[in-house]
């Protein structure tokens, strides 16, 4: 058909789950980073950015000694 337009889409995925990922700015630049990667990988691709290592709780007042 002449008039059938082919559409292609590269999807990049970043998500917030913690405190450590609030920053607007550096979560757009994870899904961002996963966009070029779903490029890079060719057409009709997604790609989903790593999630951001999360500070590990310490625990107030407990002992450390045996």
């Amino acid at each position: 058909d002449a008039s059938a337009i082919a559409i292609t889409c590269s999807v990049g995925v970043a998500t917030a789950v913690g405190p450590a990922e609030l920053d607007a700015t550096a979560l757009l630049g994870r899904a961002d980073a996963a966009l070029y990667e779903a490029k890079r990988l060719g057409r009709n691709r997604l790609a989903v950015a790593p999630p951001v290592e999360q500070p590990r709780a310490s625990a107030v007042g407990q002992s450390t000694a045996s």
